[in-house]
């Protein structure tokens, strides 16, 4: 049997074979499951469907997601929302460039959602650019 994918840890949807060369979207497990609760998991780049951000609850986890390591690198030119560090404004945008690009990618637990403990720039315009760690503000699934 294997072992239940825990609060922290990030996923993709399994790749068969014929689709290697896709764009690959990763989720980040925002909520482990329990008896009580089902396995919430969060968006962290953007896709054709889904915006960064984006919160579900998967039906068949085990049998669609798996485990996996994400280097920053692989999310240069991808959209995400960053918690940028001059207005401490949440902005979602394409990421320019990144110091540590071999860097794993990691999230921490803080006020208001997650973050990442890597930062990522995004390019506004030709000077200016918008600097941050990765956020995921934390969903509401009681929806009314």
């Amino acid at each position: 049997m294997n072992k239940p994918f825990a609060a922290g840890e990030i996923l993709q949807v399994k790749r068969k074979s014929n689709t290697s060369i896709l764009k690959r979207n990763y989720y980040l497990v925002i909520g482990a499951a329990t008896e009580e609760q089902p396995l919430k998991i969060q968006q962290i780049n953007s896709s054709a469907q889904y915006k960064a951000e984006w919160a579900c609850i998967p039906l068949q986890p085990e049998e669609d997601l798996e485990r996996t390591s994400l280097k920053v690198k692989e999310l240069l030119y991808e959209e995400v929302v960053v918690h940028e560090q001059l207005y401490f404004d949440f902005v979602i945008g394409k990421v320019a460039k990144v110091d540590n690009p071999d860097a794993e990618l990691q999230f921490v637990p803080v006020e208001g959602g997650c973050q990442s403990t890597e930062e990522v720039y995004f390019s506004a315009d030709n000077t200016f650019r918008i600097k941050g760690p990765i956020f995921l503000k934390t969903p509401n699934f009681n929806e009314d």
